[in-house]
């Protein structure tokens, strides 16, 4: 069971967020997302506004949103303390308990980011928020998830929460580009999109959200001095890889697909001429009848590779 802080706040987050990072000199932000980058959609006046971010201080995952707009807020009752479990009847059992005498807010629901929330406000004046998290995930060793992760071609139906995408999406933007250019750019596809993704690749796999993954060859840097080349499409590769394993992390699957026509799925989704397409990373929980491929244990030995 996790046990976290929950700040809220009413359109200045951006800024406690800038305010506190500097405080406890805690670095960039993890996981942020405004509501415009949600891929369930949100209204217009949110667009700007923080879904999910959070700053590590002291040990301590301190989690920060903005309230969408037009939502009763106080200030100085914007605190909520958050637990997580994938134990539902323990969630089920402390929210009726704490909701006696106290006030429910959110009933215990599914949600787009849980597939059990609710918030309430205890006889006491203190919210706690609730989420059922069917994956905890934890300080796994690199070289565990480079052997146990596989290309899954068979996902499950069921929707990626919106803290998954938004950490799997961080691991995107702190990826390593060359001169620290960052052209890499990525576009989200969810179902509303798959019909005109699936005339562009027959390699979406069920996967009920689809990642790909460009360069902008505008700012991207090119070895000049010596042929020419561009480094966009390596820096996107990078960050796929990223992306990949950081879906591994976070208990999901992915599958890294090349095989797209680039030049349909830029006129069907009317890319920029300068925003080059490099992959497609279907993501989401693997179908029970998932396995990895029959050649994915066939690795080369070490001296096979070196030259």
């Amino acid at each position: 069971m996790s046990f976290d802080v929950f700040l809220n706040f009413n359109g200045d987050c951006r800024a406690a967020l800038s305010f506190y990072s500097e405080v406890f000199q805690t670095g960039e932000p993890v996981g942020l997302m405004t509501y415009g980058q949600n891929p369930y959609g949100c209204a217009e006046a949110d667009k700007e506004r923080i879904l999910y971010a959070s700053l590590p201080i002291f040990g301590h995952n301190i989690m920060f949103s903005d309230c969408p707009s037009g939502e009763p807020y106080a200030k100085g009752s914007n605190i909520a303390l958050t637990l997580g479990t994938d134990n539902a009847d323990e969630i089920r059992r402390i929210f009726a308990a704490l909701s006696e005498g106290g006030e429910v807010h959110m009933p215990l629901d599914k949600t787009f980011f849980s597939e059990l929330y609710g918030m309430v406000k205890d006889r006491f004046d203190i919210t706690w928020q609730f989420s059922l998290t069917s994956f905890q995930p934890t300080a796994t060793a690199f070289s565990t998830l480079a052997r146990e992760r596989y290309s899954v071609r068979s996902f499950s139906s069921k929707p990626i929460e919106g803290e998954k995408l938004a950490a799997i999406l961080e691991a995107g933007r702190i990826a390593p580009t060359a001169c620290n250019y960052q052209p890499q750019r990525i576009k989200i596809f969810t179902e509303e999109d798959f019909a005109k993704l699936d005339r562009c690749s027959p390699c979406r796999f069920g996967a009920p959200t689809v990642l790909l993954v460009c360069y902008d060859s505008s700012i991207s840097a090119k070895r000049s001095t010596i042929d020419g080349k561009e480094i966009g499409e390596i820096d996107a590769s990078i960050v796929t890889t990223h992306l990949m394993f950081a879906a591994a992390e976070q208990g999901l699957g992915s599958c890294w697909v090349a095989h797209f026509d680039p030049a349909r799925l830029t006129e069907l989704f009317a890319l920029p001429e300068n925003i080059v397409p490099i992959a497609l990373l279907p993501i989401g929980y693997a179908a029970q009848d998932a396995k990895p491929a029959a050649m994915h244990t066939n690795k080369n030995k070490l001296e096979d590779i070196l030259i």
